[in-house]
């Protein structure tokens, strides 16, 4: 009776139409908290909706020279992350002309956010189907990650995090399918030239995505050089007869316009000031750039850091994975009378990601050999090791420079999770893999678990009218979500 239940169950998890439920169901969370939550969200929203409307009033993606109206945002003509506001400049003008209500300016923004992030879960899905993963592992995985209150709480924010995440699994599906296809003796000429244009495009959308794409070009450059020397033929010219030329035209300029921007920021901030990202005090003044939030309290830490205790590297590392599992779980959000609102994680919720998660790291590390998938696996599990790593790093380099915690939050990660997700749902089914009892049953209690605050629920739950669009419909609505999730979520 349970085998014939279990079959059908995991039958029906294996299809199509379980996968467009995972993404429907993350749409319409991350489109209520849109229609929720009043401007600005706390996650830098007021920053990167003042960037978008400077950039609304030009038709160049470049600021040459900035006047002082512009330093609450640092140095814009020096700044690497500007592509994401200049094509939201896009939408952004036929708003103005539609409407100057900002609300619905702000909303309209979201939900374009929301398509943003939605078409990147679809992308990170064809990336693992590309490499042989089951559909039902790349679902699970997708719904474990979209229920981390955190993730449909960004994908509704106007934020250049939602952009990334999609400009990167377009660009980890193209490294991986240059990889698939170099391997079976013929070299992808046009995706390693689409992949250069996108990884340039990602880059000057956020410079953390920067990095990624440094290290994901050299271990290609070294697989390259390895299989051309093991006897891969170059074939350039038989590549170049036989591909399209109006597709061929349309990707060289397209990467060769990414290319020029690319050079435009970051080389010439390397050939200036030594750095591809500078300091904004070192391209503008000091004084200048304190009127940016960050920058002042940045100084000001600085200042004062000898005041504050600071933690060895052992202690500094577990509250930092304590700081991203309480991130991922946590409800923020600033209020209408501007103040920063934060409630803890709901418990049953949080217990299941601090514990799942040591408990799930262990069972990936006993069947890393039972997950080797190839080359294309172990690349993605280099560069999740990678992102995960880099944040780490910068983190603690900021901890020891200012005495304080900064920016430990898990959106930085958020590139790196659906792939550790999907290893991680992977290994627990290969672990499990003669025991269906033992299956049924933590599927059972997994989804019971995320119903405990997973997704928006713990926003809900936690915010108060105040957090609200001052609408009587929006406050209606959610004080009608209270009531339904009251007596199924224990708080």
């Amino acid at each position: 009776m349970m085998h014939s239940a279990y079959k059908k169950v995991s039958t029906f998890l294996d299809t199509r139409i379980f996968f467009w439920i995972v993404l429907a169901l993350f749409a319409a969370q991350a489109i209520w908290i849109a229609f929720s939550l009043a401007y600005p969200i706390i996650f830098d929203e007021k920053f990167h909706f003042g960037v978008i409307q400077i950039f609304s009033h030009q038709w160049a993606p470049i600021i040459s020279n900035q006047p002082p109206t512009y330093d609450y945002y640092r140095d814009l003509s020096h700044e690497a992350s500007y592509t994401y506001h200049y094509l939201m400049s896009i939408p952004y003008r036929l708003l103005r002309l539609a409407t100057a209500d900002i609300t619905k300016q702000v909303i309209a923004l979201r939900l374009i956010n929301v398509g943003f992030f939605l078409a990147g879960l679809m992308v990170y899905a064809r990336l693992f189907r590309n490499i042989g993963v089951r559909r039902v592992y790349v679902s699970l995985g997708l719904l474990l990650f979209t229920m981390l209150p955190m993730v449909p709480h960004i994908a509704a924010t106007i934020n250049y995090d939602n952009l990334v995440f999609l400009l990167a699994g377009w660009y980890l599906l193209l490294c991986v399918r240059a990889i698939k296809h170099s391997r079976s003796g013929r070299l992808p000429w046009t995706d390693y030239i689409a992949l250069i244009g996108i990884g340039s495009f990602a880059s000057l959308a956020k410079y953390s995505f920067l990095p990624i794409f440094a290290l994901t070009l050299i271990y290609l450059l070294v697989d390259l050089v390895i299989k051309v020397r093991r006897g891969t033929p170059l074939n350039i010219r038989k590549w170049y007869l036989n591909e399209s030329k109006s597709k061929l035209a349309i990707i060289t300029i397209l990467v060769l316009l990414s290319i020029g921007l690319f050079t435009r920021i970051y080389v010439k901030n390397v050939i200036d000031y030594g750095t591809p990202v500078p300091a904004c005090q070192v391209t503008l003044s000091l004084e200048r750039c304190q009127a940016s939030d960050v920058v002042r309290r940045n100084v000001r830490a600085e200042t004062t850091k000898n005041s504050r205790p600071v933690a060895s590297l052992p202690e500094y590392t577990s509250r930092w994975v304590v700081n991203m599992v309480f991130g991922s779980s946590f409800a923020v959000a600033n209020t209408v009378d501007g103040q920063n609102a934060v409630r803890e994680p709901l418990p049953i919720f949080y217990n299941l990601v601090f514990f799942g998660g040591i408990l799930s790291f262990l069972v990936l590390a006993l069947e890393w050999r039972a997950l080797q998938r190839g080359q294309e696996w172990q690349f993605l599990f280099f560069v999740a090791i990678m992102v995960i790593g880099s944040v780490y790093v910068l983190n603690v380099s900021d901890y020891y420079k200012f005495h304080a915690a900064y920016a430990n939050q898990p959106r930085y990660l958020f590139v790196a999770l659906p792939i550790l997700l999907v290893m991680i749902v992977i290994a627990w089914a290969k672990l499990l893999r003669r025991q269906i009892w033992a299956r049924a049953l933590l599927l059972i209690c997994v989804a019971s678990l995320l119903t405990q605050g997973g997704g928006a629920a713990t926003l809900i739950l936690s915010s108060s009218d105040n957090w609200y669009w001052q609408n009587g419909m929006v406050i209606r609505a959610n004080h009608a979500a209270k009531k339904i999730l009251h007596p199924l979520v224990k708080e």
